[in-house]
């Protein structure tokens, strides 16, 4: 990078995006125990399960979208229901 004498080089801001969903509208997982969904090996997402009662069982596929629950703590995906 060229920077000016004397001045230390501009920083690049970070992106604000913490989103684990960023560059998806919405994927396949696999249900892992307690609402949380493996993408791939990397990528493991806490999601919410909407309505009350569910038949959800551990390793049974689903689909995930994006947008986070406000009153709870590091939602940031919901499920789709009956896809």
């Amino acid at each position: 990078f060229i920077h000016e004498r004397n001045k230390p080089p501009e920083r690049r801001s970070r992106s604000k995006d913490k989103s684990p969903i960023t560059g998806y509208n919405h994927f396949k997982g696999i249900f892992l125990k307690s609402s949380f969904i493996k993408k791939n090996v990397y990528l493991q997402v806490c999601a919410y399960i909407p309505n009350v009662g569910h038949n959800l069982q551990e390793h049974s596929q689903v689909m995930v979208r994006g947008g986070r629950r406000r009153d709870l703590i590091s939602v940031k995906a919901n499920i789709i229901r009956g896809k």
